[in-house]
């Protein structure tokens, strides 16, 4: 069951309230469309993506993440020499 909205829930107070609900516009009618014909995309073939161009923001993260966690380690180190 999907959630109500705000709406349906507003016109549901209003209709309890006063027995007078202000309708909303109705959407035409859709056609369900049929299927369309495989192409040489959809049918099983895969796009190649290029992951590198595609993150290119991750290998900088990650490489701020590996020089904190070094440093932290380094200093946990250091610290419990002398502790």
């Amino acid at each position: 069951m999907a959630k109500r909205t705000r709406r349906e829930r507003k016109l549901e107070t209003e209709k309890r309230i006063t027995g007078v609900v202000e309708t909303a516009p109705q959407a035409p009618a859709v056609e369900p469309a049929k299927a369309a014909a495989p192409t040489p995309e959809t049918n099983g073939a895969r796009k190649i993506v290029d992951f590198s161009k595609e993150y290119y923001y991750v290998y900088a993260d990650m490489r701020n993440v590996a020089i904190v966690a070094a440093s932290m380690f380094v200093l946990m180190f250091v610290l419990g020499y002398f502790i």
